[in-house]
């Protein structure tokens, strides 16, 4: 006797149908797949939040250096008359932000170019 949902032998007792196989396997497959998602946003709030902590040290870095102003390395074009004395300043930092997984997050840290 065959019925819908599954097959079924002589005296009443049930085999697994291949429904009923394909869905456990898809069931397995979406658990897998759940706990694979839950590691990745595990994976991405940890360096979010290494990221934050980085860009407050940076920014603060920068602040303190600009204050500070640091002489530059020595130059000379010619190697025989010294460039007059400079100083490091204007020290910034640029963030940028994209959207992963329909959230913001910290993509990347950086001094921006001085040529634009």
């Amino acid at each position: 006797m065959v019925a819908l949902g599954g097959d079924f032998e002589r005296g009443g007792a049930r085999k697994m149908g291949f429904l009923e196989q394909l869905k456990q396997q898809a069931q397995v497959v979406q658990a897998e797949q759940d706990m694979q998602v839950q590691h990745l946003d595990a994976n991405v709030d940890a360096t979010e939040q290494a990221g934050q902590v980085l860009w407050r040290y940076l920014s603060e870095l920068a602040t303190q250096l600009n204050i500070i102003q640091p002489p530059a390395q020595a130059l000379s074009l010619d190697g025989k008359t010294a460039w007059p004395d400079m100083t490091l300043a204007e020290f910034r930092l640029d963030a940028r932000q994209k959207l992963l997984r329909q959230r913001e997050v910290l993509d990347h840290v950086g001094q921006p170019s001085a040529f634009g």
